[in-house]
């Protein structure tokens, strides 16, 4: 009876830590996040307005979802700017998507480390990837900026690499995070 009890809650833990790391957003995408803003950031540089328009219903439950967590209607920013039919804005509008979206990966691997440090490695990676789509933005305006950023998302990547993570770890991870979203959205000039 014991040990029924043990196995019952078991699985009961297993299915609720699944839940809580759960992100059916962007686990019902067709493709990784970082290939549509990829594609989407060759496109607006293409002025390839079409295929941007095509692609938003593909990312609707990803912009919904980053409305939600961060205040930001990007899908509406993103409308806008290929009504005006200005580069410039679309182009804008894209970069403040892919800025949004490694704001929530930075974020779900800060609330993943307690409990899985394999899946907030994943995360702070795949948000190090998407930072590689506006590195060269923000090079271009901050280069010593684009430097800080990278130094820290190597650094928060270590840090969670480590096979032990020692006291104190947590909250340098956390700070490391913030100083890397404050620094991406000054020369991108988008408010958070």
């Amino acid at each position: 009876m014991h040990s029924t009890r043990l196995i019952q809650g078991t699985v009961i833990l297993f299915l609720w830590s699944s839940l809580a790391f759960a992100q059916p957003y962007r686990d019902n995408l067709p493709i990784p996040s970082l290939e549509i803003n990829r594609n989407l950031l060759s496109y607006a540089q293409a002025k390839n307005f079409e295929k941007i328009s095509r692609t938003l219903p593909v990312v609707k439950s990803l912009t919904d979802t980053l409305k939600t967590k961060f205040g930001s209607d990007v899908e509406s920013e993103l409308q806008s700017a290929l009504g005006s039919q200005d580069q410039g804005r679309v182009l804008k509008a894209v970069q403040h998507l892919v800025y949004l979206d490694l704001k929530d990966l930075m974020n779900l691997s800060v609330e993943m480390m307690g409990e899985s440090t394999d899946k907030a490695k994943a995360k702070i990676r795949a948000a190090f990837l998407n930072y590689y789509l506006l590195s060269p933005f923000i090079q271009a305006v901050n280069f010593t900026a684009d430097q800080r950023i990278k130094k820290n998302f190597r650094t928060v990547t270590l840090t969670l690499d480590a096979s032990v993570m020692v006291a104190g770890s947590e909250g340098t991870i956390k700070r490391l995070i913030d100083e890397i979203d404050k620094e991406i959205v000054t020369p991108l000039a988008f408010s958070k």
